[in-house]
């Protein structure tokens, strides 16, 4: 990367990496194209991270505005983990903090100005009403102990002629093919269980969600994205490491386990695609080389 900054927060986003190492990178790919599907953010912008996790849509905000040496929108990232909060705020505030030079003089630069954090569950944001221009709840909602009170709380806290934008998965590249591989290996099993409920799968489930909490105009649409790793045995390690709780409760031994992972290792082989995808933290435009699993979002873009 040809800037110059010291990157203070790299030492954070190591202790980030187990978290965003879970989806391979997909999430802050689709965290890109979330903020492509809405409206321009400018510096008067008002911005919510919604289920924010370690903060990446806020952080994606935070390098598109950077990149372009503009200044930068003011950001409310939320979550109900505060481990999650804890390193969203670290990750966020040191990123304003090293690239500083990057904001215009005449703009706050200090980052608790910039970006506020707070642990709270989506379906009680202790948020004022009509305030935020852009929201976006990146694969969160489908894990909200009530979906449509979350819901209910975007369209509260979203001002009028503001943008929502709230992402499901339409399919799952890794999970059809744990599957696929345990029924090769030992047919007749118990399917794996994966913590989704099946509605979270279907693009007329989260129109209606949506629709149901106010909003009148919510367009859904599919955007591939790629569980991406450097090699196929690095894709296979992880996905074994993922899977192997679930293996556990459809009755596997270690031994079967082990069997299993052989298995499941050939299969990824056989489904992987090439994919080259912009580095994360990256300003210049750098791509890397990776190998991944295809898997489709679904994406909805709500406007009130």
């Amino acid at each position: 990367m040809a800037d110059t900054s010291t990157n203070n927060f790299a030492v954070l986003n190591m202790a980030a990496q187990q978290y965003e190492g879970m989806t391979s990178g997909s999430t802050r790919e689709l965290a890109r194209h979330m903020i492509k599907v809405s409206p321009p953010i400018e510096q008067n912008s008002v911005v919510l991270d919604n289920a924010c996790g370690t903060g990446i849509v806020a952080q994606e905000v935070l390098l598109s505005r950077f990149s372009a040496n503009t200044g930068v929108p003011k950001i409310t990232c939320v979550d109900v983990a505060p481990p999650m909060i804890g390193l969203a705020r670290d990750i966020c505030r040191g990123m304003v903090s090293d690239y500083k030079s990057r904001i215009p003089k005449n703009v706050s630069s200090h980052p608790e100005e910039i970006v506020a954090c707070d642990v709270m569950p989506g379906e009680e944001l202790k948020l004022p009403d009509e305030h935020f221009t852009h929201s976006f709840t990146n694969q969160g909602i489908l894990y909200f102990k009530d979906a449509n009170k979350g819901a209910s709380e975007i369209y509260r806290t979203l001002s009028t002629g503001g943008t929502a934008v709230v992402t499901s998965w339409a399919s799952l590249g890794h999970v059809n093919i744990a599957r696929e591989a345990q029924q090769a290996y030992k047919p007749g099993s118990t399917v794996m269980p994966f913590p989704i409920s099946d509605e979270w799968y279907q693009a007329a489930h989260l129109k209606k969600t949506l629709e149901l909490a106010g909003f009148k105009n919510v367009e859904v649409h599919e955007k591939a994205v790629w569980f991406a790793k450097k090699s196929v045995a690095e894709l296979s390690g992880l996905f074994f490491a993922m899977w192997a709780n679930f293996a556990s409760a459809s009755g596997f031994s270690e031994e079967e386990k082990a069997e299993f992972q052989k298995v499941l290792t050939a299969r990824i082989g056989d489904s992987t695609e090439k994919v080259s995808r912009l580095v994360a933290g990256d300003l210049e435009g750098t791509m890397e080389e990776l190998v991944g699993i295809k898997s489709v979002a679904l994406v909805a873009v709500a406007r009130k």
